[in-house]
């Protein structure tokens, strides 16, 4: 009766996540409703914000840059240690990044006793 594509629509996501860019850090009210600074330009800065709902105490989040030429920058990860179901967090590119055009790439991920359980990539085209 349903097709595999609504099936997997329709799963049950423990763990899932609503995620940007801006040209500037932003708080959580302004990143969930679209009170973003512009987009980044070339020349610019370069921040991934994120909500990360379904999250145990003890996971452990990294957010991972990768750059244009594919160069990958260091992983930056947060332990969670007290006990909540979700958190907002954002991230920089380092500042001594020249930000040029291209396509920049964010990559969260979740382990949850010492296993990946959620690695998502997010894109953004900088002109």
């Amino acid at each position: 009766m349903w097709s595999n594509t609504a099936l997997a629509a329709l799963a049950y996501h423990a763990v899932d996540v609503t995620a940007g860019f801006a040209a500037r850090a932003l708080n959580r009210s302004d990143a969930i409703y679209g009170r973003a600074a512009a987009l980044p330009q070339q020349g610019g800065s370069l921040f991934f914000w994120f909500e990360l709902f379904g999250i145990n105490r003890g996971d452990v989040v990294g957010v991972q840059f990768v750059l244009p030429d594919g160069t990958r920058r260091p992983v930056a990860e947060s332990k969670i240690d007290v006990p909540v179901s979700y958190i907002y967090r954002s991230a920089g590119l380092n500042p001594e990044v020249e930000l040029r055009a291209g396509k920049y790439s964010a990559v969260l991920t979740l382990k949850r006793n010492g296993e990946t359980i959620l690695e998502r990539s997010f894109d953004i085209d900088v002109k």
